[in-house]
């Protein structure tokens, strides 16, 4: 199979890659746009294109655009390749591991032990000079973050509101000022004109709400009356939307932006959608039909995947005795085949830190406090265990080791290969170490041990007494097709959800409720400008 298609292959079954999103997006876009034109004409085929093209760009480039921008224009104050969860983590791969101890006044234990630490590598040139770098930006131990933290924090939250301002205001209402003047110079050209008044929108004008409580649907009015055909909008608890501190933890936010790209999207498609259920829509009709439009793009553009594939993964383990839950890049990688091909010994193959369940046999009684605090200390357990076994194979490898070899554990040279583990050479110390600048997500690193033990225990018990090394490779070549059949299947049932399957229940719902075919926005605007009300 040509390198170009195993790539693409590849990137489509990558959780933090862009592309699913951007064939998702095309098919989207498109899907919608051409049913809007069979189904509610040249005007609603318009405002969808708009709509939806308009807003790929700053949706899929908007928040890496203003961070890099911002890196570009802070680079003498900051580094931007120290991964800021690095920073921000008080677990055992901050770089002030063991300085980060509760004080007794706190009436807290330590958070690591001597025994945590004992291998755990927290020194070194590479790590001293960021230390170094840290400190001088006003980075404390137990107290502040310092420019780092307030840095990372400010931008991922300049990132997300400008883009939010743009997504939610700027096109939105671009889109409905253009569809207004189209429309009222269709229905006034022979009478000499737009009417050009104030905006006939929610946001501005006419329709602006006068006070919160009338935005929360306290208040009614005739004009409100008027927009939804009579009955009066309901927003039950609307009003935790702006329980901005709630709601947005720009810490955490700035933590996983910078490792997944996509859950700033999915930031800012919670900012859009609730912008066209509750702003932009001209009345009920259409604020019903944007509720299931929007809660279909967020489903299955970033939950219903994982959903798919958990499904299909258990599917092919179930009917075809086939465990495809390793990702395509592991399985097609060639030292994957050559690593099981060889003579070994199974335990040794298979060894990996000792790991705890999280949630495994918690006491009933506990309270939900007790429980959470519980499974995050079994969590921190199992980060410091396979941290320090990768720290102590690399203690192991000698400065001629090439960088790819460096593990001898093979869940670890597969965790490497898939991206998940990054190492460098530190001069000082004289040995490989984890690289300083990126934080390591071992929960990743342990699900791909757990998928790699399945795949092996599955594969010898289907060879058998067989010889496992003359038909190790068949074994593989089945899970990739049947794992490619899955990767596309997945994309398939997305892109088909996403541009007709959601778009078609919309225009049931719109026939259902006005007995017609027609767009309700349009329509509301048409109406307006037949008694040369619409306003421009």
């Amino acid at each position: 199979m040509p390198v170009s298609l195993n790539t693409v292959i590849s990137a489509f079954d990558t959780p933090s890659s862009l592309t699913p999103f951007v064939v998702k997006d095309i098919f989207d876009v498109t899907g919608r746009t051409v049913m809007a034109q069979n189904e509610g004409g040249k005007h609603e085929a318009r405002e969808k294109f708009i709509e939806e093209a308009g807003t790929s760009l700053f949706w899929i480039c908007g928040i890496p655009g203003v961070i890099w921008l911002a890196n570009k224009l802070y680079k003498h104050k900051i580094d931007p390749k120290i991964h800021f969860k690095r920073i921000n983590t008080e677990g055992i791969q901050s770089y002030y591991a063991d300085e980060l101890i509760k004080t007794a006044e706190e009436g807290k234990p330590h958070r690591f032990s001597a025994q945590d630490l004992e291998g755990i590598q927290l020194g070194g040139k590479k790590l001293g000079k960021i230390k170094d770098k840290l400190k001088k930006a006003g980075f404390k131990p137990n107290e502040t973050k310092g420019f780092y933290g307030k840095y990372h924090k400010g931008v991922t939250a300049a990132a997300v509101l400008i883009n939010l301002a743009i997504l939610s205001v700027a096109i939105p209402q671009l889109n409905l000022y253009l569809s207004r003047k189209i429309i009222s110079k269709e229905a006034n050209g022979k009478n000499g004109g737009i009417n050009k008044t104030p905006y006939d929108t929610l946001l501005f004008g006419n329709n602006k709400p006068k006070s919160m409580n009338h935005f929360l649907g306290k208040v009614n009015s005739d004009q409100n009356k008027e927009q939804s055909n009579g009955k009066k909008p309901s927003f039950g608890s609307i009003k935790d939307l702006f329980k901005f501190k709630e709601m947005i933890d720009f810490a955490s936010k700035a933590e996983v932006v910078q490792l997944e790209p996509v859950s700033g999207m999915l930031l800012l498609d919670w900012g859009i959608s609730g912008n066209r259920v509750i702003i932009t829509p001209r009345n009920t009709n259409e604020r019903v039909e944007n509720i299931v439009k929007e809660g279909g793009i967020i489903f299955f553009f970033y939950y219903a995947a994982e959903v798919i594939k958990n499904g299909l993964a258990k599917l092919a383990n179930k009917v075809f005795n086939v465990p495809i839950d390793l990702d395509y890049k592991v399985i097609n990688n060639p030292e994957f085949l050559a690593k099981l091909r060889a003579p070994h010994n199974q335990e040794e193959l298979l060894s990996f830190a000792p790991i705890e369940d999280p949630e495994a046999e918690i006491p009933k009684h506990l309270s939900k406090d007790k429980r959470e605090a519980l499974i995050a200390q079994r969590h921190s357990a199992n980060e410091v265990s396979v941290i320090k076994m990768i720290d102590k194979e690399l203690a192991k490898t000698s400065k001629g080791t090439p960088k790819e070899e460096v593990f001898k554990n093979f869940t670890l040279r597969m965790a490497q290969r898939e991206g998940l583990i990054a190492v460098e050479y530190d001069d000082e110390l004289g040995k490989w170490i984890r690289h300083s600048k990126k934080y390591i997500e071992t929960e990743k690193v342990i699900v791909l041990n757990d998928n790699l033990r399945t795949f092996y225990e599955k594969a010898l018990a289907k060879i058998g007494k067989a010889d496992l090394a003359a038909n190790i490779e068949r074994i593989i070549s089945k899970t990739k097709r049947m794992k490619i059949a899955a990767i596309f299947a997945n994309m398939a049932i997305c892109c088909t959800s996403v541009s007709y399957i959601i778009p078609k229940i919309q225009y049931m719902i719109r026939e259902h409720r006005t007995q017609t075919k027609e767009a309700p926005g349009i329509k509301h605007y048409q109406e307006k400008a037949a008694k040369n009300e619409l306003k421009v």
